[in-house]
């Protein structure tokens, strides 16, 4: 069994399973797991080829199936010569392998996004079988509104997500509770059959946990062949900054509150290129003022004199 797991803890905590906040500002946003059955073992791994996952056709998200092209649809324009349409991305990231329904085959979970233009965030669970030789989606759940993926996991034959939503005080743009949803397919049906509030999300959840950045903000990738991480112990984080070795503190109260204080580092050289990378990096995270996940990575957001935006991670499968 194969499963997409965002914690990567070093040791167990409460938090077992991950959790992930999804935003995305100015459009609506879907998430969809899809999981496809398998009923030839012989040709199991087949429609977990990327290039079969990204020409799928999906129901449930719009009225009429959409059916993706190179992992994306887009449909037309809500008005004729305007840039709103509705998107539908394949997150290939979050592809879990595992049986669902325990009769023996195997199931794919994959993540869609879908933004349609709208301030509403909506997450959709739906089924795609292995029929004669070809996938084919057969039933499509919601799951809610403006809820953020942290990790999906198969968990005992069932598909386990956890993820921040609103509490009943809290605005639906800012959630902040964590939530564990377990599913189980029932013929052509996903059945929730357990669901629990955890708490607020809160410095706690990320101790123990190991991650490598992606990106510097939110459109740029970190240069490849530059690899910095974050590895989260109680009240330190630490990590290679590109070229050399960093620490510092941590500091969080309150619901997503999470401060770094001014690191410190080895005093190595690289080429400037890194060096420049790294002087960003280590700037950017003396001015996080907060945290949160999207799509299964860690958000932590900063703010200096000229920017707001966000260094984004990925898992990480172990500590530097």
């Amino acid at each position: 069994m194969m499963a997409y797991n965002a914690t990567n803890r070093a040791k167990p905590t409460r938090w077992a399973w991950a959790k992930s906040r999804a935003r995305s500002v100015g459009w609506k946003t879907v998430i969809m797991v899809a999981i496809m059955t398998f009923t030839n073992p012989a040709t199991a791994a087949t429609p977990l080829a990327t290039g079969e996952l990204k020409e799928l056709t999906f129901r449930g998200i719009y009225d009429n199936a959409i059916t993706l092209k190179g992992g994306l649809y887009e449909g037309e324009p809500f008005v004729p010569g305007g840039a709103s349409r509705p998107r539908v991305r394949l997150v290939e990231r979050l592809t879990v392998i595992g049986d669902l329904d325990g009769d023996g085959t195997k199931e794919a979970a994959v993540v869609l996004t879908e933004n349609s233009g709208g301030s509403g965030e909506f997450t959709f669970l739906a089924v795609v079988s292995w029929r004669d030789g070809k996938a084919e989606n057969t039933a499509t759940r919601r799951i809610g509104d403006r809820i953020g993926l942290r990790s999906l996991q198969f968990n005992d034959n069932a598909l386990v997500m956890e993820f921040v939503t609103a509490g009943p005080d809290e605005s639906v743009c800012c959630p902040s509770f964590l939530t564990r949803n377990t599913y189980r397919l029932t013929g052509t049906k996903l059945v929730e059959i357990h669901s629990e509030t955890l708490g607020q999300l809160a410095l706690a959840d990320v101790v123990g946990t190991a991650w490598r950045l992606t990106h510097l903000a939110r459109s740029e990738p970190v240069p490849q062949g530059v690899d910095i991480s974050a590895v989260f112990q109680a009240n330190k984080i630490s990590g290679s900054a590109g070229c050399n070795r960093y620490f510092a503190g941590l500091h969080g109260d309150g619901p997503r509150e999470l401060t770094i204080d001014h690191a410190g580092s080895t005093r190595m050289m690289c080429s400037p290129a890194v060096m420049q990378v790294e002087s960003r990096f280590l700037t950017a995270l003396r001015n996080v003022n907060g945290f949160g996940f999207m799509l299964g990575q860690l958000v932590l957001n900063y703010q200096d004199s000229a920017n707001v935006d966000a260094l984004l991670f990925s898992p990480s499968e172990g500590h530097d």
